[in-house]
């Protein structure tokens, strides 16, 4: 979204409806910014839970969660408080479809993917047995597979960490943005009560040296990319586990760094 605005194609004070004229519900789309959705300042919601359950493999683009959810009220005044929205980046995904005329699939491996060099990287998992299988379940009753994710714009793809750090670096040379938009996209904005949000990753410290990055969870997948700008570090943990193991991981590497 930040490379839109850089282009000059989204606003951030632009609002859904001025993206999506067609939005279900009219008075939340006049209502909701780009950047409250980037900093999950909307009120747009979540989308797990009954619906999702067991339907996942369903929701294969950004318009099939609009059918489901767009009509649906806000949950607080937009910009009231911080509350984590994965439906707010499908509805950017939904943004980005309508402005580029692409589907975020082809946006993502055109324009990032590529420029980052990330060649292992995709929305969708590898034919055969080329992606790793999540799995959950206790150790001690074994372990259960779950059926593969099907990426959305929120999270859900398959990666590695080459592909990972390959990201971060192109972040930290400025490939993927400007200057001044890599500058919004790593600088906190929004007080979480645990660091802060800014255009798009968490902005904390770890054992009292400042980062940013993300992490991202769902059952059978836990993963956490962390760029220390001091230090130069970067920590890349992808596990076909549930959380918190690769955050484990992350925090046990991260508190062990030194500062510079």
């Amino acid at each position: 979204m930040l490379q839109l605005v850089q282009h000059n194609k989204v606003a951030l004070g632009g609002t859904i409806a001025r993206y999506l004229p067609d939005y279900p519900n009219a008075s939340l789309a006049k209502k909701v910014t780009i950047e409250q959705l980037l900093t999950h300042t909307g009120g747009t919601g979540d989308v797990f839970g009954p619906k999702y359950d067991g339907h996942s493999e369903e929701f294969t683009s950004p318009a099939k969660f609009i059918a489901l959810y767009g009509a649906r009220d806000l949950a607080f005044e937009p910009g009231s408080k911080w509350y984590y929205s994965n439906y707010g980046y499908v509805l950017l995904g939904a943004i980005l479809e309508s402005v580029t005329g692409q589907t975020f699939n082809t946006y993502y491996t055109e324009n990032i993917f590529r420029v980052a060099g990330m060649h292992s990287t995709s929305q969708l998992p590898s034919s055969g047995d080329k992606s790793a299988i999540p799995y959950t379940g206790a150790l001690a009753t074994g372990l259960k597979p779950v059926p593969p994710y099907y990426g959305t714009p929120a999270g859900g793809g398959y990666s590695t960490v080459d592909d990972f750090f390959a990201f971060a670096r192109a972040i930290q040379s400025n490939r993927l943005l400007d200057p001044k938009h890599t500058s919004l996209l790593t600088t906190g904005k929004i007080d979480t009560g645990n660091g802060s949000y800014s255009l798009g990753l968490v902005v904390s410290s770890r054992n009292g040296v400042p980062c940013y990055g993300h992490g991202g969870s769902a059952p059978g997948v836990n993963g956490d990319l962390t760029i220390y700008p001091q230090s130069g570090y970067i920590t890349a943990v992808l596990c076909n586990r549930g959380y918190p193991l690769a955050l484990n991981a992350a925090g046990y590497i991260g508190a062990r760094l030194p500062a510079g």
